[in-house]
């Protein structure tokens, strides 16, 4: 028996502008312009899903979702680097993202295995 090709449609909440000025909005002008890429790969379903999953396993949330805003990153500016604002910026739209979809903070903060992010927020559903 051979492998088949299958469809799937991943269902979520996601998050627009309107979402993000409310609980942060020092990080609009950022997610027009310079960090739109990582607003835009948070803005899916599949991003809510990797986040969902990491949180399912007790990790933080932006733990599974940081690969997926790279490849968004490297494929528009192969000179990306986090800084400390664009990082706690991920963190912010994670926590947008995760609360439009009915995650609240914890208030608790794990590790994160990655070269440039070293603790991230754990939520739980509401």
């Amino acid at each position: 028996m051979s492998p088949r090709r299958v469809n799937q449609t991943i269902e979520a909440m996601v998050p627009e502008l309107d979402d993000l000025r409310a609980l942060f909005p020092h990080y609009v002008a950022y997610a027009e312009g310079e960090g739109k890429p990582i607003f835009e790969a948070l803005s899916t379903p599949l991003a809510f899903e990797l986040a969902k999953g990491a949180t399912l396993t007790g990790l933080p949330a932006a733990a599974g979702v940081i690969d997926l805003c790279e490849r968004g990153l490297t494929r528009r500016n192969r000179h990306w680097h986090w800084t400390s604002f664009s990082k706690q910026y991920l963190g912010g739209v994670v926590r947008v993202l995760m609360k439009v979809n009915g995650f609240n903070p914890t208030r608790r903060k794990r590790s994160i295995r990655h070269s440039h992010f070293t603790r991230g927020e754990v939520y739980a559903a509401a």
